[in-house]
C-alpha cells in the first residue's frame, strides 16, 4: 500500500472516530437537556437580590425547603411541590411569597423550569418577565 493510502485511511479513521465521539456527545447532552423528570428538576438553587437572599431545595420526596433572608431576618417554609406537564411547577401555599411573585386562588405558586443551553435549570416563578428566577446551585 502507498504512502497516500496509508494516511487516506488514517485520516479516515480518525475522521470516524471523531463523527461517532460528537454523536455521542450530542446523544448525552439530549438526555440531560429533555430531562424534566422530578430526578432532573431536584437540587438547590438560589435567588439573590440587593435586599434578599432566597434558597429554594426541591427534593425527590416532592417536599421542599425555603429560606428567605431579608434585611437580616431569616424566614423558613417548609411544604410541597409537584410537576405539571413538562416544565411547570407549582409550589405548596407553604413557599414564602416573594416580591412581584402572585399566588394562584388556592395560594399555590406557579413555575417555569429553564434550562439553558438544556443544561443549567432555572425556576423562574410566575413564568413572566420580572419575576424572580432561581438559579440551580451545583456546588452544595
Amino acid at each position: 500500500m502507498s504512502e497516500i493510502g496509508r494516511a487516506s485511511r488514517k485520516e479516515a479513521q480518525v475522521l470516524g472516530w471523531v463523527v461517532i465521539l460528537g454523536l455521542l456527545i450530542a446523544v448525552v447532552w439530549y438526555v440531560i437537556a429533555s430531562d424534566y423528570s422530578y430526578d432532573g428538576i431536584t437540587g438547590t438553587y438560589v435567588q439573590r437580590s440587593t435586599t434578599e437572599d432566597s434558597t429554594l431545595i426541591l427534593k425527590n420526596d416532592q417536599h421542599f425547603e425555603q429560606e428567605v433572608t431579608h434585611d437580616g431576618v431569616t424566614q423558613r417554609a417548609h411544604g410541597t411541590w409537584r410537576r405539571l406537564g413538562e416544565g411547570r411547577i407549582v409550589l405548596s401555599p407553604e413557599f414564602i411569597t416573594l416580591p412581584s411573585v402572585k399566588r394562584r386562588s388556592d395560594g399555590e405558586v406557579d413555575g417555569e423550569v429553564i434550562k439553558t443551553f438544556g443544561l443549567f435549570p432555572q425556576i423562574v416563578l410566575d413564568a413572566q418577565p420580572g419575576g424572580p428566577i432561581f438559579r440551580r446551585h451545583f456546588l452544595r
